[in-house]
């Protein structure tokens, strides 16, 4: 009986094939990196089963990002080798995007690699034409990697975020949309870690995708090397303090970064009637800190807060200086880089919201939790924009703003408040 079975299913196996007239062990997309400017033609490479068989038919439909190539094939009789094939398909021009291939054959076996069946054609966006930033981690937080980008194109970009991959296609990290288009310079954006992804700790192969609405269409690919980690020895970090009441504000303030109870540096900063705000500057290690700032020269008017800056978008919540419990503030710099290999995917807290100035808007927005209240005061200290919402992310107007430093309330629903600085600067 088994051997019986064991003839049957081989001769029925043996049909099959014999019902295979081309085989198709490739598939190649040309040119090779096309763009919405390019006509597209896929190349089946493959063999014909005899010196008799042909293709008969080909043809392609293209429905959404779904490319269905039907194809027929016949063998009329003859030397029964293989015979090296290759049938062009032409798909003219296509919107940007990622394409599936799907093989609908009669008498044509599909033996291409799987990866043989995807392809990407990227926008006409002027790519060159945008100036990148180095892709590092947030200096604050292991859950985030920053890049920072410059737009002298004018193009809009609409609805941009960004995606980074490892040399495998694997995602590490990827942007959540906030931004109307790319501004004309310095928009900071944030790629949240993927969850589960390992980062390297050094160097590593990789690549950059920035898609517009809404991760719908590839606009630009850069294959890029990334390095995460700043140059050692250290980084140059920013404590500064800034009245942000109504009342002005004078003195000298006295600030100090401390590391396992040892101050490891320290400064003053001066405030007076010109000047409401000042700033420090001094190189730091990877680490964990602390800072605190505080005066010996009694009460103050206004409401001055310290914090430390510590990149493009990236600082520390602001605190009072004239807690009557003075209350440093801890910050974690850069401390994947303090660890070999890195592995996370942990959540920012709430009260770590992003908040992006560009040259139209500011955009508060939270990861986790919503927001309650967002206040703006400009350099004056004065309040020119109040928004109590529910939702996880606010876009304030900044028409009609004066240039200079700004401060940012943000109060979480769950009742914690942060209060951040952003530059408002020219139009673009």
């Amino acid at each position: 009986m088994r051997s019986t079975l064991t003839l049957l299913l081989l001769l029925a196996v043996q049909g099959m094939r014999a019902q295979t007239f081309f085989y198709i062990d490739a598939i190649n997309v040309q040119p090779t990196a096309p763009t919405t400017a390019d006509p597209v033609v896929l190349s089946l490479f493959g063999g014909l089963s005899s010196t008799g068989a042909q293709v008969t038919s080909v043809s392609a439909s293209v429905v959404g990002y779904t490319v269905t190539i039907s194809i027929a094939a016949q063998d009329n009789g003859g030397l029964t080798v293989i015979v090296p094939h290759t049938e062009e398909v032409p798909l003219g021009t296509l919107p940007a995007g990622i394409y599936t291939v799907i093989i609908d054959g009669q008498f044509v076996g599909d033996f291409a690699p799987v990866e043989d069946h995807t392809f990407v054609v990227s926008g006409t966006f002027p790519c060159d034409g945008l100036v990148l930033g180095p892709v590092r981690w947030h200096a604050l937080t292991d859950t985030t990697v920053v890049v920072t980008v410059d737009n002298p194109t004018q193009e809009l970009f609409p609805y941009p975020n960004f995606i980074l991959f490892d040399a495998a296609g694997d995602t590490l990290a990827k942007e959540q949309t906030s931004l109307f288009g790319l501004p004309g310079s310095g928009s900071v954006h944030y790629l949240r870690i993927h969850p589960g992804a390992i980062l390297p700790a050094g160097p590593f192969a990789g690549r950059l995708e920035l898609w517009t609405e809404f991760t719908t269409q590839l606009a630009c690919t850069w294959p890029i090397t990334i390095e995460l980690c700043p140059p050692p020895p250290c980084v140059n970090v920013q404590p500064f303090i800034q009245n942000i009441g109504g009342a002005v504000a004078s003195g000298t303030f006295n600030w100090g970064i401390l590391q396992n109870g040892n101050v490891v540096a320290s400064g003053s900063f001066e405030v007076n009637d010109e000047q409401q705000f000042d700033v420090d500057e001094v190189c730091l290690p990877p680490g964990n800190y602390s800072m605190i700032c505080g005066t010996d020269g009694g009460p103050s008017q206004g409401a001055l807060f310290y914090g430390l800056w510590a990149g493009p978008g990236q600082e520390t919540p602001m605190r009072p200086v004239f807690d009557i419990i003075p209350q440093p503030i801890p910050f974690a710099l850069y401390t994947p880089c303090l660890d070999p290999i890195q592995s996370v995917g942990n959540t920012l807290p709430a009260e770590a919201p992003h908040v992006m100035m560009d040259a139209d808007q500011v955009t508060v927005q939270v990861q986790d939790g919503t927001l309650r209240e967002v206040t703006v005061m400009d350099p004056q200290g004065r309040r020119i924009a109040l928004v109590r919402t529910a939702a996880d992310v606010v876009r304030i107007p900044a028409q009609g703003w004066s240039a200079g430093v700004h401060v940012v309330r943000v109060e979480h629903a769950n009742g914690t408040i942060s209060v951040h600085r952003v530059v408002y600067a020219m139009r673009y």
